[in-house]
């Protein structure tokens, strides 16, 4: 039984890996995400603490996108680095529920529900939501959305009513993140490296360790330079996003997302 996303689990592993090793003197995450589900973003964050508790330091280089919870990962880090051109932002939560209620009426579907509570089956999307289903998720974000921004304002060191007019869902380019403090420096995946190096006190050229890529990433990666991104196949294959078999396993059940809005998530 897999608790978290199988992309998830992956970075887990892997910085688990970095922080026990001795030749390791920090560790640079690349972030290219629209967000994932609170559970899964809080363990990794989770995971770069320990191994900045372990001495390691952490440094987050933004790719094209780190938003809400690619963000909340980031914040976790000693440094943020990003491109001018890099999104990030999208602080805070959402839980979004299909109501397919009048689609099935019209097609003849009925669904017979026995449940142990009546809200058992909250966020159903057979039949429109109530009002204390809609309070009950609203305190639900709230909570999580509070997780949220008071992890960012002791990450980054950002006062938290100077931080919530800028945590409101908005997304910000890379100088925009700079001039609000989101950001440490504008720069490439390179100069986040070298910035990691010398936090750590390493002299001269560092010595790179990248994480091991399985086989259907390099395949992928080659379908990638050959034709094109083909994020849908590939991010399902290697468990980045939900399967469509998944999604609809997942539709009677509400889950609670550090997701940019517009996306999938993690």
């Amino acid at each position: 039984f897999e608790a978290y996303p199988r992309g998830a689990l992956r970075t887990i592993r892997e910085i688990r890996q970095l922080r026990k090793s001795r030749r390791v003197k920090a560790i640079v995450i690349e972030i290219n995400s629209p967000g994932g589900t609170v559970g899964s973003v809080q363990e990794i964050c989770h995971e770069i603490k320990l191994a900045q508790k372990a001495g390691k330091k952490v440094v987050a280089s933004v790719a094209d996108m780190a938003f809400s919870g690619g963000y909340y990962i980031a914040s976790a880090c000693d440094k943020i680095v990003a491109n001018p051109g890099s999104l990030t932002g999208s602080i805070g939560v959402i839980i979004a529920a299909p109501d397919l209620e009048k689609l099935f009426n019209t097609i003849g579907i009925k669904f017979n529900v026995i449940k142990s509570g009546k809200l058992k089956d909250i966020a159903a999307y057979w039949r429109d939501m109530t009002d204390e289903e809609r309070n009950l998720l609203q305190t639900l974000i709230m909570d999580c959305y509070q997780q949220f921004v008071t992890a960012v304002s002791k990450g980054r060191n950002i006062p938290i009513d100077k931080l919530l007019p800028l945590a409101d869902g908005r997304i910000f380019s890379g100088t925009q993140a700079l001039d609000n403090h989101l950001i440490d420096s504008l720069g490439t995946l390179d100069d986040a490296i070298n910035l990691a190096a010398k936090l750590a006190g390493i002299k001269g050229k560092p010595n790179i360790i990248r994480p091991r890529v399985e086989p259907f990433e390099r395949f992928f990666r080659f379908l990638d330079a050959k034709f094109g991104k083909t994020p849908s196949l590939r991010d399902m294959v290697m468990g980045e996003c939900d399967s469509p078999v998944q999604y609809r396993a997942n539709l009677g059940s509400a889950q609670a997302a550090y997701a940019y809005p517009t996306t999938s998530q993690q």
